[in-house]
């Protein structure tokens, strides 16, 4: 917009500043105050997802430990516990194995302690039929089998069965002859020996012989001759005399003239 003035003949144009509205300046100060609002604060930031996590499933695969198990009881050729090397106690159940399970049944003591020899000082494995194999890789069902210390229980065992039953070895030998489910057959004691009788003889009676008896009778003195021995006595003072009497029957110079009574016995 121009004003012009007429002055003493002259014109002149004087500018004319032009202000906004005072509504376009609340406006605008309005707008200037958000603006400084937000830079000072910021955007907001995303709403955080404050949701569980969803659990993590983990699959767990049982492994053999890396220095394998220990033997810690044989319970029977069949049933064995073993250690790993934290010391956690597992018992296995091999399979296809059948043992005497009785300790009264026919050759229980003998199985347990051939399944103790087999299984000791070894670091097993354990398969994954739930087998065991020893350290040098041979499988504990075939060997305990093959041994004569128990019967196979399934058909891929039976082979080894058969050598044990061939060489009659352990229980296919007498009294068992393979029957592990019954008691060992006790042959009854045999009858016992006669007792030899003792004959006792009895000895014989001593008989005592009294002088009487041994002295010869009247009659044999009667008739036994004069012993004719070159010595003479007249009678029994000369026997004394000379140191003789008494003289028995036989003694030089006995006669029985001599023996008054008869007895055998002269000059007494």
């Amino acid at each position: 917009m121009t004003i012009r003035r007429e002055e003493t003949g002259m014109t002149s144009v004087a500018p004319v500043s032009r202000r906004p509205p005072r509504w376009l300046l609340i406006i605008l100060g309005a707008l200037a105050v958000l603006f400084l609002l937000g830079a000072v604060f910021g955007a907001k930031s995303p709403p955080t997802n404050t949701a569980a996590p969803a659990p993590v499933t983990t699959t767990t695969t049982t492994q053999p430990p890396a220095d394998g198990y220990t033997v810690v009881t044989v319970v029977d050729a069949a049933t064995v516990v073993v250690s790993d090397a934290q010391g956690a106690r597992k018992t296995v159940q091999v399979p296809g194995v059948k043992a005497p399970l009785a300790a009264t049944a026919c050759f229980a003591p003998e199985s347990i302690a051939g399944a103790t020899t087999l299984l000791a000082n070894q670091r097993l494995t354990l398969a994954a039929d739930g087998g065991i194999v020893l350290a040098n890789g041979t499988d504990y069902a075939s060997a305990v089998i093959g041994a004569g210390y128990a019967r196979a229980g399934v058909a891929p065992l039976q082979a080894a069965e058969a050598k044990a039953r061939t060489a009659v070895l352990g229980l296919w030998a007498p009294p068992c002859n393979g029957d592990i489910d019954h008691p060992a057959f006790t042959p009854p004691p045999p009858p016992p020996s006669p007792v030899p009788v003792t004959t006792t003889t009895k000895p014989k009676p001593t008989t005592r012989v009294t002088t009487e008896e041994a002295r010869p009778s009247t009659a044999e003195r009667t008739t036994e001759p004069d012993v004719d021995s070159g010595v003479y006595y007249a009678n029994c003072t000369e026997a004394k005399a000379a140191h003789a009497a008494p003289l028995h029957i036989g003694d030089p110079g006995y006669r029985p003239a001599l023996d008054r009574d008869k007895d055998g016995v002269a000059c007494e």
